[in-house]
């Protein structure tokens, strides 16, 4: 009997301790986290929380459009695990962020559990409302739980309850964590441990295995061309009809005829300038009497239709102004008035964007200019270049009708990795 006492007293006093080291561990937890550069009050969480500092970080100055980007981003903290949350917040504000963003996501990423149950907490309309979060909040991560209502709600005996009940089943299992690591482990522990170290052996094997019955050696020295660059796989030359060839002392002449236009089909004939619209026809210059062939074979798909379109055609046969053929369509979509006064146009610039993909940057400059001249004074329409020299704001695109880019710069712009 008397040793059963020594026993019973010997274990509460190590429980004792357990809980002791475990309340440390807490107070040392919290102190390092309000040490930490982004380390969040609760009490400065308020149900309008973000959308005042979506406003504080001159992220978003309009009222309404604050409050939805404030939905949108407290929806993403409370769906999203700590994993996807910043691939989707990185995706919500762009990839090319300033000072204050980059602080913002930090923030939001380093307090997301904080920030989630103070909004709740601080919307929650009853009592009963409100003890369902704190329980939710207390089951899904107690540490955090204790920090956040020890600091919003010091002096409330249901928290010490919750406290109480919920902290001794944390403690105990934390004492149990370290009785397995000071100690030897079970033989049921080690017996898991080899069935799951070699589960998992078998599951690289196969893994190895598939790979490796796929994989297949190329042998480029095999595939290389004898002659190298000097090869040549076509190896007749033919030139065209009426080609005249002369033979001089040190060289060869040849003189090949000009290439003939094709002649007209039946039904095809130039779009002269009086037959398109009169606020398409600012858009060209005046000198111009009509569109040319391919211009003309393309004009009804281009202009009149919506369809996507794909032109094929040699350098100088007016593929630009294909182009300037389609962005007039848009562009008359979003018309006030079709007619103008004084040679200007009004254009509903905010329920369009139009993007022209050239394959160079010096192209691209010569591009802005380009429309620039032709849609920017008739129509109030900006042109912008979006290249590696140059880049845009979210205002400034916001602010764009036409963005001229090169293909490279849209692929970083547009990709979604994950």
């Amino acid at each position: 009997m008397r040793q059963k006492l020594i026993d019973e007293t010997e274990e509460n006093r190590v429980e004792r301790n357990g809980m002791k080291d475990d309340d440390d561990d807490n107070d040392d937890d919290e102190e390092e986290e309000k040490e930490r550069k982004n380390y969040l009050d609760p009490l400065q969480i308020q149900s309008h929380w973000i959308q005042r500092k979506l406003k504080e970080k001159n992220i978003e100055s309009d009222p309404t459009t604050a409050q939805k980007k404030a939905k949108k981003i407290y929806e993403m903290l409370e769906n999203f695990g700590s994993r996807r949350i910043e691939k989707k917040l990185l995706q919500f504000f762009g990839y090319e962020l300033d000072k204050e963003q980059v602080t913002f996501l930090r923030l939001l990423l380093e307090n997301q559990f904080k920030i989630v149950y103070c909004i709740k907490l601080a919307r929650a309309s009853t009592k009963e409302e409100k003890y369902k979060i704190k329980l939710e909040m207390v089951q899904k991560d107690y540490k955090s739980s204790k920090e956040i209502l020890s600091r919003l709600e010091p002096e409330e005996e249901e928290n010490n309850e919750l406290f109480s009940k919920y902290g001794s089943s944390s403690s105990s299992s934390s004492r149990r964590r370290r009785n397995n690591n000071n100690n030897n482990m079970s033989d049921d522990d080690d017996e898991e441990d080899d069935y799951v170290t070699n589960a998992a052996t078998r599951v690289r094997d196969r893994v190895s295995k598939k790979i490796e019955e796929k994989r297949r050696m190329l042998n480029l020295e095999n595939l290389a061309f004898e002659q190298g660059g000097h090869l040549m796989s076509n190896t007749e030359c033919r030139l065209p009809k009426h080609s005249k060839r002369f033979k001089k002392k040190s060289y060869e002449e040849i003189h090949v005829p000009a290439l003939q236009k094709p002649k007209f089909n039946k039904d095809e004939k130039l779009i002269k300038m009086n037959e398109i619209p009169r606020y398409a026809k600012a858009a060209f210059p005046s000198k111009y009497e009509s569109l040319n062939r391919v211009q003309s074979i393309v004009y009804k798909s281009a202009f009149e239709g919506a369809d996507n379109l794909l032109v094929c055609a040699p350098t100088s046969s007016g593929k630009t102004g294909v182009a300037l053929l389609c962005m007039l369509h848009e562009i008359g979509r979003n018309l006030y008035n079709k007619e103008g006064k004084r040679g200007k146009y009004e254009v509903d610039r905010d329920n369009f964007k139009m993007v022209y993909i050239a394959p160079m940057k010096s192209l691209v400059r010569e591009m802005v200019g380009y429309f620039t001249e032709r849609l920017s004074e008739t129509f109030g329409i900006n042109v912008r270049e979006l290249s590696g020299d140059i880049n845009l704001t979210k205002e400034q695109i916001n602010d764009t009708q036409l963005i001229v880019t090169t293909p490279e710069k849209w692929d970083i712009i547009t990709r979604k990795s994950g």
